[in-house]
């Protein structure tokens, strides 16, 4: 039973590290496909999208998780090598391998 909200838990519950790697998941998927259309940006530029991960209303049963869980991640990649990702310079694997997520909590700036 989820004591803060009162409900049945399913089972379906997932740990930090399975929310973390989501999260990097869907982060490298929009830097690959949606990231290369902010226009205005010079070549040096990067493109920074900071996701807050832990809230109040994320119940972590151990303290020990709540410890090992960033309260967010932090992304960041060059438009020079989103543009050359799209230009078909480079595939996706080096493209991937160039999005910076840091592993810890980061500060909110880029």
């Amino acid at each position: 039973m989820d004591v803060k909200n009162g409900s049945e838990s399913t089972g379906d519950e997932k740990t930090p590290q399975q929310i973390i790697d989501e999260t990097k998941k869907i982060l490298k998927e929009f830097y690959l496909n949606y990231a290369s259309s902010i226009k205005s940006l010079s070549p040096n530029d990067r493109i920074c999208v900071n996701i807050r991960i832990r809230n109040d209303s994320l119940v972590l049963n151990e303290e020990k998780n709540a410890k090992k869980t960033p309260n967010q991640l932090r992304a960041t990649a060059l438009v020079s090598d989103l543009t050359k990702f799209r230009q078909g310079k480079l595939d996706e694997t080096s493209m991937v391998s160039k999005i910076r997520i840091p592993n810890e909590d980061v500060p909110s700036v880029c």
